[in-house]
């Protein structure tokens, strides 16, 4: 697949700052490229979304790249020259991005306008007092679920990028949100429905 012809799955992908992203992000284009296939493929699709996710998982601090890395796992589950027995694996690093808390998003689903406002409040605010409001807020869950979300926001921001890591949980359910038609699309044909 050609990143350099505005088609392909990986278009822009050099474009990105992504060492200002993320710690060691520098290699996260190589291991997209990978995962995309093709001649010049350093490591196995395997292999490359498992060293992707040790680079972006949440709450790490390379989790301030996966919004970006998100588009392009899309991209190249959704494009035409992926092997349909491929499109498995970027989806599965997709859906670890997405939920990396899975226990926290069911059987509720989440507020929107709150997880944004909270979110919001979350970056215009002292760290130290969100870091107290959070223990609080763990401590005062009505039940499991909330307990759960509310530990892995605390979490979060026990780190020194805690709040970016709120926002980019945020904005990877956005661009997933957005690019939800596209992956649509792979529920169309028996061979998308497979595996």
């Amino acid at each position: 697949m050609d990143a350099t012809t505005g088609s392909g799955p990986l278009h822009g992908l050099d474009d990105i700052d992504w060492s200002g992203l993320a710690p060691r992000g520098g290699e996260i284009p190589g291991l997209l490229r990978d995962i995309a296939g093709g001649e010049n493929a350093q490591h196995g699709v395997d292999e490359a979304v498992a060293a992707l996710f040790d680079l972006i998982r949440f709450p790490g601090p390379g989790y301030t790249a996966a919004p970006r890395a998100a588009d392009f796992l899309v991209s190249i589950a959704c494009h035409p020259e992926t092997p349909p027995d491929w499109r498995s694996r970027p989806l599965s690093l997709l859906l670890e991005l997405l939920a990396p808390a899975a226990t926290a998003l069911v059987p509720q689903r989440l507020d929107d306008d709150l997880w944004r406002d909270e979110v919001s409040w979350a970056r215009d605010t002292d760290i130290d007092k969100v870091r107290e409001q959070y223990r609080a807020w763990v401590h005062e869950a009505p039940d499991e679920q909330r307990f759960r979300r509310m530990r892995a926001r605390l979490d979060a921001v026990a780190r020194d990028e805690g709040a970016a890591l709120l926002q980019a949980e945020l904005d990877v359910y956005d661009t997933v949100l957005a690019r939800a038609g596209d992956l649509l699309t792979l529920l169309d044909g028996r061979d998308n429905r497979r595996g």
